[in-house]
């Protein structure tokens, strides 16, 4: 597989976990994964993790809009871990961030299941800005009664922001490490450094490096063609759609698998097999 295009200044040999695509790649490793759930959460106990899924894409209904999340991850109990690496404060976390949790709760309980049967997810951002302004850590949010303090909804809803700035807030050393080490800074903890080793292990792989480069070029290409686009007329949403599947087809020619192309372009496999 060779690149389609060469992307001008993007060096990958200096590209830390504060990079989406490596972060995404290094959270594949599943005990890696748990361990940094465990960390950032605070808690001492997650599940086994069963199954991890970057780049992947949830689209409710034809008529609905979708997501594409970065790190989708489930544990044997059934919680579901969402996270987020987030470089810019794009102003619309908050409300992107419960869409997120509505679109995710279509994909936990099935037709025919109770309510009750509804388990638990936590959707979370690792932000390089605080969003916020507070300097916090932390900010975690769950449903309250405004009228009866201390009153929980329990409804097992919990999105969480981290701020990888902060200098205030009570979170134990270990998150504070990772959120440091994304900033940069590798300190004398065992675990960042088994981190630091996987982030060496990812960028030595050739047909990573190969994948970033395609994937980052066709990115920019969108972004660009999305520039051009805005503004115009509602009609040439089709044309844009057109382009995206002619770009997808493009890329599985140079071996990469449907779903691959479909969770990055955020399409739907239908539309691919069907072109």
């Amino acid at each position: 597989m060779s690149t389609i295009k060469t992307i001008e200044n993007l060096n990958w040999d200096a590209l830390t976990i504060a990079d989406g695509y490596l972060f995404a790649t290094v959270m594949e490793n599943k005990q890696l994964c748990h361990e940094i759930i465990k960390r950032l959460l605070g808690v001492t106990h997650v599940s086994n993790i069963q199954h991890v899924e970057t780049e992947k894409a949830i689209k409710p209904g034809i008529a609905s809009k979708g997501v594409r999340l970065d790190v989708y991850v489930k544990s044997d109990d059934k919680t579901l871990y969402n996270l987020e690496l987030q470089a810019k404060d794009t102003k619309e976390l908050h409300k992107r961030a419960r869409h997120y949790a509505s679109t995710i709760d279509t994909q936990l309980l099935k037709a025919g299941e109770d309510y009750i049967d509804l388990q638990d997810s936590y959707i979370v951002f690792i932000c390089q800005q605080d969003i916020f302004n507070r300097g916090h850590y932390r900010y975690s949010f769950e449903n309250r009664c405004k009228e009866v303090k201390g009153l929980k909804l329990d409804d097992g809803k919990h999105i969480v922001f981290f701020n990888t700035k902060g200098n205030q807030g009570n979170i134990n050393p270990e998150a504070k490490a990772i959120l440091a080490y994304i900033e940069g800074t590798i300190g004398d903890d065992p675990f960042i450094w088994e981190l630091e080793r996987e982030v060496k292990r990812i960028k030595n792989n050739e047909q990573w490096r190969l994948m970033y480069m395609d994937l980052e070029w066709l990115r920019r290409k969108m972004d660009r063609d999305d520039a051009i686009r805005e503004g115009k007329a509602k009609g040439q949403a089709e044309g844009k759609a057109e382009g995206k599947i002619e770009a997808a087809l493009k890329f599985i020619e140079h071996g990469y698998s449907i779903d691959q192309v479909a969770a990055i372009l955020g399409l739907d496999k239908e539309q691919l097999e069907i072109a």
